[in-house]
């Protein structure tokens, strides 16, 4: 896989995890929603840049953390 490959196939893997959670904040119902979003308001109240991701569709994806650490972070389940 040449280096350029690898950097497209890195840039989708943050966009798409940024899509699915933006997804989940916005368009989910129900307590366990309501949750979540009340979770991402308190992480960006202490994290106002979420790990650089509320400033990706300025900045673009390059450099930004995927995995699970990312999306406890993104999500403000490593606040409790």
């Amino acid at each position: 896989m040449s280096e350029f490959e690898r950097g497209r196939q890195r840039y989708y893997e943050v966009c798409h995890q940024y899509d699915n959670w933006y997804s989940l904040l916005r368009a989910e119902e129900g307590e366990e929603a309501d949750r979540r979003r009340e979770r991402y308001a308190r992480a960006k109240d202490a994290d106002p840049t979420l790990c650089g991701y509320a400033t990706i569709e300025e900045r673009g994806p390059d450099g930004l953390p995927v995995g699970e650490d990312a999306r406890r972070h993104y999500f403000g389940e490593d606040l409790d």
